[in-house]
């Protein structure tokens, strides 16, 4: 865990991470600032409970402002990181 200047606490992955089908990425009752999630594979995302869009691989997202994050295939290898809000 990492204090910026903003005194926020920047929160992720500590090592690489293996999804589990439509499992919720974000830590409960987190609200992430400036998230961005790193993807392996060819994969769809599932961002604030919004209708879930292609990724391709190695293209990763980045999101303003996330409460909820879910991977919606199993196996799929990701990081991310962000900032709490």
């Amino acid at each position: 865990m990492i204090t910026n200047r903003y005194d926020g606490v920047v929160l992720g992955s500590s090592a690489l991470e293996t999804s589990v089908a439509n499992a919720e990425i974000i830590p409960t009752n987190q609200i992430i600032i400036n998230f961005k999630l790193m993807n392996d594979q060819v994969c769809t995302i599932s961002i604030n409970g919004q209708t879930a869009v292609y990724v391709r691989a190695n293209q990763g997202i980045e999101i303003p402002v996330v409460t909820s994050c879910k991977i919606v295939e199993n196996g799929i290898t990701f990081n991310w990181i962000g900032i709490s809000g």
